[in-house]
C-alpha cells in the first residue's frame, strides 16, 4: 500500500495526514462501478437527482468550516479565502440545479407543416475529471455538478496537493446517500490521472497546464469523445493614458496577486503606456506594501504561502532571469523573512540587534544595500527611565525592547513580525515613524537619509531588527560591533 502525504505550506510542510493512494485495481474499478450505476442514474428524473443535490447542500453547509479549514492547511489559501469559496460553492450549485431545470429541457429548433425538430440532451456516460489544488473545492464542483445532473456518472480526482480536501468532499457525497457508483474519487498524482484518461471514459473534464492538457486532447480524439479543458493563460492588462489609475492599481493588484497568483487567468504582465508608467509603478507598489502576508489561518493576513516549495523555486527562477534581462525589482523579489513559527522558509530566523550607541547612519547604508532590506528603530537616551513592552523571537526567547519615548522606523512590508511589533509599540506610546509611510520618489539611500535627517536630534541609540538568512544577519553585528 503506498500512501500520500498531505503537507501544510503554512506551517513548514509540516504532515496533515496521509490517504492511500488509487491502485490501477482501484481506477478500472471506480469506472466499471460508474458504467454500471449510469444507466440508472440516467433514468432517475431531473427532480430526483436535484433532490440528492439538496440533500448535499444540507450536509455541505454543515461541514462548510471544516472544508475550509482543511482547504487552507493544504494549499496555504487564506482561511478568509477558503470561506468565501465554500459559501460561494453553495451558491453556484443553487444556481446550477435551477439552471438544470431550463437547460436539459428538451428544445425546438424547427417546426414546419410536416415535422417538428426537436432536440434532446442526453448523459455521455462516465465523465472521468481533474482538477487542480488552486480552488479545491469550487474546481471541485464546477467539474462535477453540472455533469451529474445530466445524468451522467463521475469518477474525479484531485490534485495530489489536496487529498484531505478530496476525502472530506467524498465524505459530503456518501452522507448525502449518492447511489454507489455515481460519484467516486481517486487519490493521487499524475500517475493515477493518467491511469484514470486510459480506462474506457466517455467524457474528459481537466483543469491544469497546457502541457497535460494537450496530451489529453490528443487522447479524447483517439478515443473519439468530447473534452473540456481548461488551461493556464497569459494574460496581459493593457493600461492607457486616460486610465483611471488608482483602479488600475487596484484592478492589477487584485488580479495578479488574489490567490498568492495561483489562478490559470491571472494577470501575469501590465502594458503600461509611457506617459503614466511610472505612476502605475508607484500605484501598484504602494498597494503591494500594503498587503499582509503571514500565517493563512489568521484572520488578517491577506496572502499566504505558495503551495509547494517547487511553485517557490519556480518563482526565484524568473524573477532571477527577469533582472539579468534588465529587470529592476520595485519591492520584495526574494523570501519574506520575517518570524513566524510556522514560516515555510525554515533556513531564515529573526534576529534583534537592540541598544548600542553607534553610527545610525553607517548601519543604515549598509543595511539599504542589504537584500534583507531595511528594518531600523532608534530609542532616546533616557531609555532606562521609560518603560518597556515584550515580544518573543522564533527561538522562544523573550525580548525587552523599545522605551515609550521611541522613535521606530521600519519597513512594514515585512511580514507578521513586523505588524506585531508595530502594534505593540503603538500600544506602548511609542512615537512610530513607519517607513513605507514615509516613502517619497528616489532611492533607498534618498528615503533613509530623508528619515535620518528629520529625526536626526533624536537618534542617540540605534537598535535594528534584521529579517534574513542568520548568516548575513551574523556578519552585519560583527561589522558593526553589535550584540545580539
Amino acid at each position: 500500500m503506498s500512501l500520500l502525504t498531505s503537507t501544510n505550506p503554512g506551517k513548514n510542510y509540516e504532515v496533515v495526514g496521509t490517504i492511500e493512494i488509487s491502485s490501477l485495481e482501484d481506477v478500472k474499478a471506480a469506472v466499471e462501478k460508474a458504467k454500471r450505476a449510469q444507466p440508472l442514474w440516467a433514468q432517475a428524473s431531473l427532480e430526483e437527482r436535484i433532490g440528492f443535490y439538496q440533500k448535499l447542500l444540507q450536509v455541505y453547509e454543515k461541514r462548510a468550516e471544516a472544508i475550509a479549514m482543511i482547504q487552507t492547511r493544504e494549499m496555504g489559501k487564506p482561511i478568509t479565502s477558503s470561506r468565501a469559496d465554500v459559501a460561494d460553492d453553495q451558491v453556484r450549485i443553487k444556481r446550477m440545479l435551477e439552471q438544470a431545470k431550463t437547460y436539459l429541457q428538451p428544445e425546438v429548433v424547427d417546426v414546419s407543416a410536416t415535422q417538428t425538430n426537436t432536440i434532446f440532451f442526453e448523459p455521455y456516460g462516465v465523465v472521468a475529471a481533474i482538477t487542480p489544488w488552486n480552488f479545491p473545492s469550487s474546481n471541485f464542483f464546477i467539474a462535477t455538478t453540472q455533469a451529474l445532473l445530466a445524468g451522467n456518472t463521475v469518477v474525479f480526482k484531485h490534485s495530489e496537493e489536496c487529498p484531505l480536501t478530496s476525502k472530506l468532499l467524498a465524505e459530503v457525497f456518501a452522507e448525502a446517500g449518492f447511489p454507489d457508483g455515481v460519484f467516486t474519487m481517486l487519490y493521487g498524482d499524475g500517475k493515477v490521472g493518467q491511469l484514470l484518461m486510459e480506462q474506457p471514459i466517455d467524457f474528459i473534464h481537466f483543469t491544469g497546464s497546457s502541457k497535460v492538457g494537450e496530451q489529453l486532447y490528443k487522447l479524447a480524439g483517439e478515443k473519439f469523445i468530447p473534452a473540456v479543458l481548461e488551461m493556464g493563460g497569459s494574460s496581459p492588462g493593457v493600461v492607457f493614458a486616460d486610465a483611471a489609475l488608482d483602479l488600475v492599481a487596484q484592478s492589477a493588484c487584485v488580479e495578479r496577486f488574489s490567490n498568492c497568483g495561483q489562478i490559470c487567468c491571472a494577470l501575469k504582465r501590465l502594458i503600461v503606456h509611457r506617459d503614466v508608467y511610472d505612476e502605475v509603478v508607484k500605484r501598484v507598489v504602494a498597494k503591494v506594501a500594503a498587503m499582509q502576508v503571514g500565517d493563512p489561518l489568521e484572520e488578517g493576513t491577506t496572502m499566504g504561502p505558495l503551495v509547494a516549495a517547487r511553485q517557490l523555486a519556480l518563482l526565484e527562477e524568473q524573477v532571477a532571469d527577469a533582472r539579468e534581462k534588465g529587470a529592476k525589482v520595485e519591492i520584495g523579489g526574494s523570501h519574506l523573512n520575517f518570524s513566524m513559527s510556522n514560516q515555510n522558509i525554515t533556513t531564515h530566523k529573526f534576529v534583534a540587534i537592540l541598544n548600542k550607541k553607534i553610527d545610525s547612519g553607517k548601519v543604515l547604508n549598509a543595511l539599504a544595500h542589504m537584500s534583507l532590506g531595511l528594518v531600523a528603530g532608534a530609542t532616546s537616551e533616557e531609555r532606562e527611565q521609560m518603560g518597556f513592552f515584550t515580544y518573543t523571537d522564533a527561538d522562544g526567547n523573550e525580548h525587552k525592547d523599545l522605551s515609550k519615548n521611541s522613535y521606530v522606523i521600519l519597513r512594514a512590508d515585512n511580514g507578521n513580525q513586523i505588524r506585531t511589533a508595530r502594534e505593540q509599540a503603538i500600544a506602548s506610546g511609542v512615537r512610530f515613524v513607519d517607513f513605507t509611510d514615509s516613502m517619497q520618489d528616489g532611492t533607498y539611500l534618498e528615503q533613509i537619509e530623508r528619515i535620518k535627517n528629520i529625526h536626526e536630534a533624536e537618534l542617540n541609540y540605534v537598535g535594528i531588527c534584521l529579517f534574513g538568512l542568520i548568516e548575513k544577519v551574523s556578519e552585519i553585528t560583527k561589522k558593526f560591533g553589535l550584540w545580539r
